[in-house]
């Protein structure tokens, strides 16, 4: 059986969008905002409270997204990216490693 068809989706959606309110969000954490290896945690953080969806072809993920589903991805990953950054913020992050 040949399962590499089989993907995490919309992974690379999902991604796109963390990466983007990761960027947009770290002025706002000035102790973050310069370094880079906290904003990937913040990001690695944010991607794992996030659901996967697992397809075959990223047309039949896309294709069945309404505008409505859209909107509340985009208000999940906001939720997800404002928690990431508290836990790295706070330290519990670092201090779990």
């Amino acid at each position: 059986m040949d399962f590499e068809s089989v993907r995490n989706h919309p992974r690379n959606h999902q991604e796109t969008l963390v990466f983007d309110r990761v960027t947009q969000l770290a002025p706002n954490y000035p102790s973050l905002a310069q370094n880079e290896d906290m904003l990937v945690d913040v990001a690695c953080l944010a991607l794992n409270m996030l659901k996967p969806r697992y397809i075959r072809h990223s047309i039949d993920a896309m294709a069945h997204i309404s505008n409505a589903e859209r909107a509340q991805e985009a208000a999940v990953v906001e939720v997800a990216v404002l928690e990431a950054f508290k836990l790295v913020q706070s330290g519990r992050r670092k201090d779990s490693r």
